[in-house]
């Protein structure tokens, strides 16, 4: 897809937005993105746990709003749940 969308005469606005609309499909291997943190020099652990792609430090999350952020999507979740019982 991002190869198609470079391809294109596409105004530049309309390219990078669906550049970024591409990466939505992007899959992430938790397991593998563990392992290489941990290895990972500091900065870049940083770098991880400020885009949250590890939570090492929950009072870090919550001030980040990732906790909030999660809760959130949780009662979202259980809301639909009512309807159904």
């Amino acid at each position: 897809m991002i190869s198609r969308i470079r391809s294109a005469s596409l105004d530049p606005d309309i390219e990078k937005f669906l550049l970024c609309a591409a990466e939505r499909h992007t899959v992430f291997n938790f397991s593998r993105i563990a392992d290489y943190y941990a290895h990972a020099p500091a900065e870049t652990q940083c770098l991880f746990e400020e885009s949250a792609l590890v939570i090492i430090d929950y009072q870090q999350a919550i001030e980040n709003g990732f906790v909030r952020m999660t809760q959130r999507m949780v009662e979202i979740m259980h809301s639909g749940e009512e309807e159904y019982a």
